[in-house]
């Protein structure tokens, strides 16, 4: 039953996202797509009390939606990597994969928006999915979570226009720069309502079977505990066609207690992104 309430908030709050979405805003319309490089650190104490390091891989679709007043983005990132852990000289490996879903909308605060200043707060909707292979687990090599987080965001962004076109000579080469749209911004979100789905205690994949039913994940728990702070900090360059770059950090860390053991992961993240204008 809880599988199954579980599964229908989270789409009920999808679907309402998604329709706020796409109706009733206004400004600059874009389809994103970023790829990016990080590290990732993670600890799961219901298998192991060790961490695991290693590089991550990241790739991002999505829609955005920009105005003075009002703006929204609903994307999907894709991460991989492989972490590793040399703990008395013996060396183990888990690969690690992650799907994230998220939603945000943010309101301009006039009274902190002036000149080249914007100041918007908002709520930010991320839902994520891990899945970790470590073959020397054995029984508890799959390692499954799923965490949902309702989170309070805020985004500051600087206007740096360069309003007069200028050349720019390095040793050879010249380089004509023109007049152009450029920002600076930084979010910050921080986690309200902490969901996660995991195990009671210990994974060990060994199905229950009950009658002609198998059931996979008979021993998970749902628990509303735990931590998320994911910050961001972008500089974007506007084309003249109407399309952009943006290039990024970010920094995302949590910590999803479950009932019995918790699960701690952090990741630092650089991405460069392309906006294309569609509207």
């Amino acid at each position: 039953m809880r599988k199954v309430i579980s599964f229908i908030f989270l789409q009920v709050v999808l679907s309402l996202s998604l329709s706020s979405f796409l109706f009733g805003q206004q400004g600059s319309s874009f389809i994103e797509f970023s790829s990016g490089v990080g590290t990732t650190t993670f600890r799961d104490l219901a298998t192991s009390p060790l961490f695991y390091n290693g590089a991550s891989y990241t790739f991002t679709g999505g829609l955005m939606r920009v105005g003075s007043k009002t703006e929204s983005h609903l994307g999907c990132s894709y991460s991989f990597g492989m972490n590793t852990n040399n703990f008395n000289n013996t060396y183990k490996s888990a690969t690690f994969y992650s799907l994230d879903i998220n939603y945000y909308r943010l309101y301009r605060v006039n009274r902190l928006t002036s000149g080249r200043w914007n100041t918007k707060v908002g709520a930010n909707i991320l839902n994520t999915t891990n899945i970790r292979e470590n073959e020397a687990f054995m029984n508890n090599s799959l390692g499954v979570e799923n965490i949902l987080n309702i989170m309070a965001i805020s985004k500051v962004t600087l206007s740096v226009p360069r309003v007069k076109g200028r050349v720019v000579k390095v040793l050879f080469f010249r380089k004509n720069l023109k007049p152009a749209q450029r920002e600076l911004s930084f979010s910050l979100a921080v986690g309200a309502l902490n969901l996660n789905y995991r195990p009671g205690y210990a994974y060990n994949y060994l199905p229950q079977i009950t009658g002609s039913e198998i059931k996979n994940f008979s021993d998970y728990q749902l628990s509303v505990n735990g931590f998320r702070i994911q910050s961001k900090a972008d500089y974007t360059h506007y084309l003249f066609n109407g399309n952009a770059l943006k290039l990024s950090y970010l920094f995302d860390i949590y910590n999803a207690p479950g009932k019995y053991e918790p699960f701690h992961f952090v990741r630092h993240s650089l991405q460069l992104s392309f906006l294309f204008n569609y509207r």
